[in-house]
């Protein structure tokens, strides 16, 4: 390759020894990046997937929002979860970008004020249960902010994408995914890498849930309907039923559809009695039982669980279920979250209990 022009035409020849001025620059801004990614919390946008995955999974929707550069963002985020996570036999992800009418959001600038932009387009439309995503490099963009409240009014879900100290947003949110970097451009960089990550997350979480077990297309599967009611009625991440085929054996009649899955009970698999003894403990006492990992009295063994359900969960419970008026069954429902941001309460387990009675 021949040296490059200089601008009066003549060729400009490298010095021995020096290297480009730019050199240094670039690889102390890659090395920025890098570090201030290293420092992003794992648990935060594991938190973020699990709750766009509950919201998939309810139809509910997802709002977006920023300003400048957290505007395209949350457009592009938003085009990422409408077509980049769509993966076949799933429905679509709800998202909208709030950033995305011009003529809406002028016209509530100029009738109104800036700061009214995004809560007045979600006003008119945000549910409870729907999640609502601000992004703001400083965390104190008061358009953003003013939406975010609006949302905790409507018992919304609120994420937010933070920079900076955090601002204001990372004590207002449900769940804050904070880039400790005072560095706007490595901010907004970051917010970008997180909105790729967490579709990759949703695409391989949603796709193990349909390699892990296919809902049977049969309208007569009573079993099968109940733990699918089950799971999405308590939004728990899994649920199956056994029944007792003989007086030594327990057998797999229906399990839930699945996330987040390595191993799963395959439905007609029977199991020995003697190796489900909490199982057959409601079977016979006719009385659910709650079980959470972190008390010992609550628990069951992993190994049991890990028969009819998966490995993995943190709580959950063991509801009896009565086949032609004598207790003969069995309903294990999982929860794999942590306790503290998904307990398994008494409330689930009264309203798992009034299902399975219906």
């Amino acid at each position: 390759m021949s040296d490059p022009l200089c601008l009066d035409g003549s060729r400009r020849r490298p010095i021995e020894g020096r290297t480009h001025p730019m050199t240094e620059t670039i690889a102390r801004y890659l090395a920025d990046v890098q570090r201030v990614l290293e420092q992003v919390s794992r648990q935060a946008i594991t938190r973020v997937v699990e709750v766009l995955l509950d919201a998939h999974q309810a139809g509910r929707r997802i709002f977006i929002m920023g300003n400048g550069g957290s505007a395209a963002t949350a457009s592009h985020f938003a085009c990422d979860l409408a077509k980049g996570a769509l993966m076949p036999g799933h429905p679509h992800f709800r998202a909208i970008a709030l950033t995305d009418s011009v003529p809406l959001i002028t016209a509530w600038a100029n009738d109104t004020a800036y700061e009214h932009i995004f809560a007045q387009q979600l006003a008119g439309l945000v549910q409870p249960g729907d999640v609502v995503i601000g992004i703001s490099g400083s965390g104190n963009s008061a358009n953003v902010l003013n939406a975010i409240r609006l949302a905790r009014a409507r018992a919304a879900i609120t994420i937010g994408l933070t920079g900076f100290d955090g601002g204001r947003l990372k004590e207002l949110v449900d769940i804050c995914v904070h880039v400790p970097s005072f560095c706007m451009e490595q901010v907004e960089d970051v917010h970008l890498i997180l909105a790729h990550l967490i579709k990759t997350c949703l695409r391989e979480a949603l796709g193990e849930e349909a390699g892990a077990f296919a809902l049977p297309e049969r309208n007569g599967d009573a079993f099968q309907s109940l733990v699918w009611q089950l799971t999405h009625t308590l939004k728990v991440t899994v649920s199956s039923l056994v029944t007792l085929d003989t007086d030594s054996a327990l057998v797999v009649q229906a399990v839930s559809p699945i996330r987040y899955l390595e191993r799963m009970s395959q439905v007609g698999r029977r199991i020995p009695r003697g190796e489900v003894p909490a199982h057959w403990r409601v079977m016979q006492e006719g009385r659910p039982v709650l079980y959470r990992q972190h008390e010992s009295t609550a628990a069951i063994s992993p190994h049991e669980l890990e028969l009819t359900l998966t490995d993995g969960l943190k709580s959950g419970a063991l509801l009896p279920v009565k086949i032609d008026g004598e207790t003969r069954g069995v309903v294990a429902i999982g929860e794999m979250r942590a306790w503290e941001r998904s307990p398994f309460t008494d409330e689930k387990l009264r309203r798992g209990l009034t299902l399975v009675t219906e």
